[in-house]
């Protein structure tokens, strides 16, 4: 049974606004028909929230944007272009997050009982921060699928070169088109949001943070996981399952550092896990980048309930670990939490961490068919065969034929690349292993609140790793041009 949804409006449009960044990280070429397929239907969910929210302002930069999409995806269906398919994964659950905000906000202002009288100061700040993070999810969404629909188009202009067909290449003046549109649609949002971004989010009210919460969120994320691999381990839902524990590894790192700032926990055992720890996060880091290159929506779907329970654990971190626009100071970290709960926290998250690690290295080293896309299985497989001897003459060691690879079917992950997983896995329950151990004296080392000898300098806050999952991301700035402070 799905658990229900938990997060405040604030939560849904701070997490659309974060999958939006993280589109734009991973744009790529080969995505773009999904997400040229799926965009429409996230501005439409943008419009609908818009239309929720009272008062709305004058003039109303939203109708502009959704005309601009409309417009587009008649042009879309009208010359069969990008076609049916599957939907961009990503995209789908910023439009999930709007539509499920539209009914929050529905339900807190029913249309009947609104003021006439217009809104009290703290509600403005409060409708105008949501309006702002609603453009400007959709200036980076609209950003990332441009960009991907950019490279499409230079790998079409490439593949005409290699005799392909009309069919095949089509896509090349289409997506001029579209980006053409796109272009005018980042230009009308940067210019809404120049003046806005990101003071307007200061105005943004937040509930008191619940403390049971995180720990809550661990469990129930704990428990899916484990269902969700052992029915289904496809190469989305371990995407997911890396991407998220790397997410919580750098949240036990925030508060580690944290609760050193603050006394709450041991310094020299912080100091001692301190290294173990940005191993782990470096490997949880190389295994969720590993997962992502294979995921294709050709080949596998996110499996809901895990995508939710994803969702809980970075809305409870961040309801901790963040303001509106950036990394809270270790001071509101340790209030917000309690001090004597870091300690409970982190060493729940590293158990967990071990966990899971075997569960993925049981998984590839179990020898059961894993699909994933030709073109991924490819790009994979060429790169790690230039990194061995050269084959003996008559020999073919790439995992996948022509054939398969201009049709883009499905296809099983070879050895060649379970090897390279296994190996990963490997070292993640090494890394996994040692952190664990060395955070075993978290709760028998609580240091008084006057320490007698000076604190060891806690570890430095952990990097954004490639993945693209770490929470500490800086807020974009518009500018004074679509695409500025934007770069991939």
């Amino acid at each position: 049974m799905t658990p229900p949804d938990r997060r405040s409006v604030g939560e849904l449009l701070l997490d659309a606004d974060y999958l939006a960044r993280l589109t734009l990280l991973d744009a790529d070429g080969e995505a773009a028909p999904a997400m040229l397929r799926t965009w429409p239907e996230v501005v439409q969910s943008a419009a609908e929230l818009w239309a929720a929210l009272p008062h709305p302002p004058d003039p109303d930069v939203m109708h502009r944007l959704e005309a601009i999409t409309h417009g587009m995806h008649r042009d879309q269906i009208r010359r069969g272009w990008p076609g049916d398919g599957p939907p961009d994964e990503r995209l789908l659950q910023i439009s999930e997050n709007f539509t499920r905000a539209a009914s929050l906000v529905a339900n807190r202002w029913p249309v009947p009982r609104r003021s006439r009288s217009g809104p009290s100061a703290r509600e403005a700040a409060d409708l105008e921060a949501a309006r702002t993070r609603t453009v400007h999810t959709l200036w980076v969404g609209g950003h990332s699928v441009s960009v991907a629909t950019g490279e499409h188009a230079h790998d079409l202009r490439l593949l005409k070169h290699s005799h392909a067909t009309c069919a095949e290449t089509r896509g090349i003046g289409r997506g001029k088109d579209a980006q053409d549109r796109l272009g005018a649609f980042e230009t009308l949002a940067a210019g809404w949001l120049k003046d806005r971004w990101p003071g307007a989010l200061n105005g943004e009210y937040r509930d008191p943070p619940d403390a049971t919460r995180l720990g809550q969120a661990l469990c129930q994320w704990d428990v899916q996981v484990h269902r969700t691999l052992t029915t289904l381990p496809s190469t989305a839902n371990l995407w997911l399952a890396t991407a998220t524990q790397a997410t919580i590894v750098d949240t036990t790192a925030i508060l580690l550092h944290a609760g050193a700032q603050r006394r709450a926990v041991d310094g020299q055992t912080v100091a001692r896990i301190g290294s173990a720890l940005r191993t782990t996060q470096q490997d949880w880091s190389h295994a969720c980048g590993l997962w992502q290159q294979l995921h294709s929506p050709l080949s596998s779907r996110f499996d809901n309930t895990l995508t939710q329970a994803a969702a809980e654990v970075r809305a409870a971190t961040k309801e901790i670990t963040h303001d509106p626009t950036g990394l809270a100071t270790p001071e509101l970290i340790t209030s917000r939490l309690g001090p004597e709960q870091i300690a409970p926290i982190v060493g729940q998250a590293l158990a967990s961490s071990l966990e899971l690690a075997h569960v993925i290295h049981e998984i590839t080293a179990s020898g059961d068919p894993i699909l994933a896309a030709t073109n991924n299985i490819a790009r994979i497989a060429s790169t790690r065969l230039r990194q061995q001897p050269p084959q003996p003459e008559g020999v073919d060691a790439f995992p996948v034929n022509l054939t398969g690879i201009r049709a883009n079917r499905v296809a099983p992950i070879p050895d060649l690349i379970r090897d390279q997983l296994d190996a990963a896995g490997q070292h993640l329950i090494a890394s996994s292993s040692i952190a664990m151990n060395s955070g075993t004296d978290l709760n028998r080392h609580r240091q008084a609140t006057a320490p007698s000898q000076p604190t060891p300098r806690p570890p430095a806050e952990p990097p954004i790793h490639p993945c693209g999952e770490h929470l500490a991301a800086p807020p974009l700035d518009p500018g004074s041009h679509p695409t500025a402070g934007i770069s991939r």
